[in-house]
């Protein structure tokens, strides 16, 4: 893998149509292309800060803790895999479909998230502070304590996905999509005590 990636990089070219199968590498780069590459049982560390992925696929992969700062993911998908602790931080996100994944503890924050769905995707305490979500779906999901500071959910549908302890300020919640017992939880925020 890292001699397909400094190739590429020598040449100046984006790297496109690879399978990447097995791979166990830690990686720092940035700045690079994949079009059309599939990722299965990888395991990546390090940094690929300013990274393109586009139409990728991700299937039973372990990347986590890695840093994708300011990167871009376009057209993806992430079946069965991990990005535990992953720094997402000012990342594009556009029709990108995760499903049966763990995401806990990573950082989304000032990111832009557009056409993104997440499925039976775990996403305890990860931060989505400052963000722009637009239509973005999260379906039989657990957001444990996710943060959304700064974030509007106006139009998102948690109704499927437990949401308890969510972190978030109360004009990002109007037009959020919630359950019954959700809004109980979500009236402690407002100071309201219901007996």
């Amino acid at each position: 893998m890292i001699n397909k990636i400094e190739e590429a990089i020598k040449e100046e070219l984006d790297i496109k149509n690879i399978v990447f199968e097995n791979e166990d590498e830690n990686l720092n780069y940035s700045r690079i292309e994949f079009k059309n590459c599939k990722f299965e049982k990888c395991k990546i560390s390090g940094s690929l800060e300013k990274t393109f992925f586009t139409d990728c696929t991700f299937s039973n992969c372990d990347f986590s803790n890695m840093n994708f700062n300011n990167s871009d993911f376009v057209r993806c998908a992430i079946r069965n895999s991990k990005f535990i602790g992953c720094n997402f931080v000012e990342v594009k996100f556009y029709k990108v479909d995760i499903e049966n994944s763990n995401f806990n503890y990573s950082n989304f924050s000032e990111s832009v998230l557009k056409e993104v769905k997440f499925y039976e995707t775990l996403l305890n305490n990860s931060y989505f502070d400052n963000s722009k979500i637009q239509k973005i779906v999260f379906d039989k999901c657990e957001l444990i304590r996710g943060s959304f500071y700064k974030t509007s959910l106006n139009g998102i549908d948690f109704t499927t996905s437990i949401i308890d302890g969510i972190g978030i300020e109360l004009n990002g919640i109007k037009g959020m999509i919630v359950n019954e017992m959700q809004a109980l939880e979500l009236s402690k925020l407002l100071g309201i005590i219901i007996k």
